[in-house]
């Protein structure tokens, strides 16, 4: 029996997987997402790869309207989302951080002095950012139900541009809390609650239920929680 329990000892350990070591990596992750992720992740995350994982390649995508078929076939590896994005067949998402709006007006806005209404929403012109095209909101749908209707003034699928818009003219815009609080300085904005703090959204980062066992995406998504809170709690603590 001894001889036996040997053997089989010897046998596992030929086919025991080898211990997983994110630094012998090579490959390239393929993961959707906006300039706000690109922004306000991007430089400590690429911080954090370098340093663990110097042979992964990040190509951060645009998001299409095919892109949870891209996902299914794997062309693309992850895809930052909410909470409220429906999860197709066959997906699974990881919580990483949440979230408010916030609304952003240049400094020298008419109405900077003042607190701002759900009635001033029909008063001055909007940026939003729509990343699909549809201009569709948390927001439109409270102004709906207050008999409110604002104008767009612009749509673009960028926060940044957004921003930088809102900076130029008396528009203004509603963002993710994070976002405008790390770039408001930038652009000599104002960074407001808007009459909606009920509004909160979780973000989150979806993946095929086939590959989350890849030791590689299992590691990334834990490395994106991980930055995104880090980023979350500096920029509140430091500017909120």
């Amino acid at each position: 029996m001894p001889r036996v329990a040997a053997a089989l000892s010897a046998v596992r350990a030929v086919y025991r997987p080898a211990p997983f070591d994110v630094s012998k990596v090579r490959r390239v992750l393929h993961v959707v997402g906006c300039d706000l992720h690109s922004i306000l992740f991007g430089p400590d995350l690429m911080s954090r790869v370098r340093g663990e994982a110097p042979g992964i390649e990040l190509s951060i995508e645009n998001y299409t309207r095919n892109v949870f078929k891209r996902l299914e076939d794997g062309s693309v590896d992850l895809v930052f989302a909410d909470a409220e994005t429906p999860l197709p067949p066959g997906a699974v998402s990881t919580v990483i951080g949440e979230d408010r709006y916030a609304l952003v007006m240049r400094k020298k806005h008419p109405a900077a002095s003042k607190k701002w209404t759900v009635a001033d929403y029909a008063k001055w012109d909007s940026v939003v950012v729509s990343i699909f095209g549809d201009g569709q909101s948390d927001v439109d749908a409270r102004l709906a139900k207050a008999g409110v209707v604002r104008r767009i003034g612009m749509s673009t699928p960028h926060f940044m541009a957004a921003l930088a818009a809102v900076s130029a003219t008396d528009m203004v815009a509603n963002t993710s809390h994070v976002f405008a609080l790390r770039y408001a300085r930038a652009h000599r904005l104002i960074v407001r609650d808007t009459p909606f703090p009920e509004i909160r959204f979780t973000s989150t980062i979806i993946g095929s239920a086939l590959r989350m066992n890849d030791p590689v995406i299992r590691w990334f998504c834990a490395l994106v929680k991980e930055i995104s809170e880090a980023v979350r709690h500096r920029l509140v603590r430091d500017r909120g």
